[in-house]
């Protein structure tokens, strides 16, 4: 009995079935938890670099615009809350003293490669505005609020 016989057989017979059935049901749940792993990372970096943009804005304000404090804020929130992870750069901080406050914004990607899985980069995003904390409720000094 040649092999391509046995083969026939095996497959009208349908053994192994449930075998297959299983490996194919395994690999498709394997990707799924993969992808929800993926996404939480994403969610999780999300909520941290909008926390720590708005951590770093609300530093400088209260510092009436002193960046530098803001920017160490950022970067030490990141550092916490992502580790190894934490972008080393994709944010500023600027002073707005027109407007008497200062704003900031955070971008950066991440993704890329996974093991053997390729996804797609994930931007992440997040800005902020605040006034300064000892705000003069003054006209404005040189220009329209």
């Amino acid at each position: 009995m040649s092999h391509l016989t046995r083969w026939r057989r095996a497959v009208s017979a349908e053994e192994g079935q449930a075998l297959v059935e299983m490996v194919l049901a395994l690999a498709v749940t394997a990707l799924l938890i993969v992808g929800v792993m993926v996404m939480a990372w994403w969610w999780w970096n999300q909520y941290t670099a909008a926390a720590a943009i708005q951590d770093g804005v609300a530093e400088a304000a209260f510092y009436n615009g002193n960046t530098g404090a803001g920017l160490l804020r950022v970067q030490d929130t990141l550092n916490v809350f992502l580790g190894g992870f934490a972008p080393q750069g994709g944010y500023q901080i600027q002073r707005l003293p027109d407007w008497r406050a200062v704003q900031g914004q955070i971008h950066y990607t991440i993704g890329g490669q996974l093991g053997p899985l390729p996804f797609p980069d994930l931007e992440v995003r997040a800005s902020a505005f605040k006034r300064y904390e000892r705000f003069y409720g003054g006209p404005p000094v040189g220009g329209f609020e």
